[in-house]
């Protein structure tokens, strides 16, 4: 919860502490077995959640953002502390790489102005985003809240219309299925597509030559 007023995120706790109170008979137990990570430590404390137990989430922390902040108390509980810190800390390395790089040599500026020179003077309405790894298959997801409620509003922040294309629309599967489905139309369609292959350098669990196979394909399909 942010703010704890979402109709459906309430209603999901509303009927797991429903749950809980039948299977447990209700009293301090009940509560007992909720966390919240919220910027409304009232409304939390409201629903039964002990202070100890509220993270605080500052109000200007957007969802799209959160899962570095308290918001990604389930990714700990996942994977544990060891790889949420690795976490953390991949995303401070970027961090320092963004603010001390050379344009030249700057990889969230280079992405940033490929993603506006194919937007803005090539006019190509869609963003193809391919993993080769299906660890990640949930990113194409996770990249569409990230860019396209952040970019793709008509409006500046002042309220004045913009005067060319927002943000285009972003999809993508794992290269693995995707290559055996919509890679037909990337190849032989009318219309061109940007489509940006993601290879991870090693694999989570290495089996025999399985990572070699993900890289060729990888390299073939954006040759092709």
């Amino acid at each position: 919860w942010k703010s704890l007023p979402t109709q459906q995120t309430l209603a999901n706790a509303i009927r797991a502490k429903a749950w809980l109170t039948g299977c447990l008979g209700g009293g301090a137990a009940v509560n007992a077995h909720f966390l919240a990570v919220t910027g409304n430590a009232a409304a939390a404390q409201a629903f039964g959640v002990a202070s100890p137990d509220i993270f605080p989430l500052w109000d200007w922390v957007g969802g799209r953002y959160s899962l570095w902040s308290p918001m990604g108390l389930p990714i700990v509980f996942k994977l544990g502390w060891d790889r949420f810190a690795d976490l953390l800390a991949g995303a401070a390395s970027v961090d320092t790489h963004f603010r001390t790089s050379p344009l030249e040599r700057n990889l969230p500026v280079l992405l940033g102005l490929a993603g506006w020179w194919n937007a803005f003077h090539l006019r190509h309405p869609e963003r193809v985003v391919i993993p080769y790894a299906q660890s990640l298959f949930r990113l194409p997801g996770y990249l569409q809240q990230l860019v396209i409620e952040s970019n793709g509003k008509h409006v500046a922040r002042d309220g004045s219309a913009l005067p060319g294309p927002t943000t285009p629309s972003l999809w993508g599967d794992c290269g693995t299925s995707s290559q055996h489905a919509f890679f037909q139309w990337l190849h032989q369609g009318t219309r061109e597509a940007p489509v940006e292959f993601i290879v991870p350098v090693r694999a989570a669990h290495p089996v025999a030559n399985q990572q070699t196979l993900l890289v060729a394909n990888a390299l073939a399909q954006a040759q092709a």
